[in-house]
């Protein structure tokens, strides 16, 4: 089976979803993983095939991670909804193209990454969401979606 993988720029969140990657793999899997191209470097350095998209300009990440500082009461849920909202915008023309390049049977995505999810849907390929977490350097999977055939 062909296996896309795909995360947002957070280290964080590649570094959680790598289990997943290795069993797939090990499991006789086809696995690529799309990522930023932020990302490249740690991609590469752990052995996976890098399908690179792009993402906010640090710019903007600075300005939307700055507008939940002023007010987390109020504004955390906008800044990361606008986040979650610019950096799909920014990765779709490059998922579409990955899409189109490795034609996976399967797309398993950070929960985050919502590019993914809306390229799944438009080509009718199954996705599968994940949930990550990190407490510093310790990062974990929270739960996975269930796939319905």
């Amino acid at each position: 089976m062909k296996i896309l993988v795909s995360t947002t720029a957070r280290l964080s969140h590649l570094r959680a979803l790598l289990p997943f990657v290795t069993a797939s793999v090990e499991g006789g899997h086809h696995v690529a993983l799309a990522a930023p191209r932020s990302l490249a470097e740690y991609v590469t350095r752990f052995g996976l095939r890098h399908l690179a998209f792009d993402d906010v300009s640090n710019d903007e990440f600075r300005i939307i991670r700055d507008t939940e500082r002023f007010g987390p009461e109020t504004h955390a849920p906008s800044a990361l909804r606008l986040l979650a909202a610019q950096s799909a915008r920014a990765a779709l023309p490059g998922l579409r193209a990955v899409v189109e390049e490795f034609r996976p049977d399967l797309i398993v995505r950070d929960v985050a990454e919502l590019a993914s999810l809306i390229v799944a849907q438009s080509y009718g390929i199954p996705e599968v969401p994940v949930q990550t977490t990190c407490t510093g350097s310790n990062c974990q999977i929270l739960w996975v979606g269930v796939l319905l055939a």
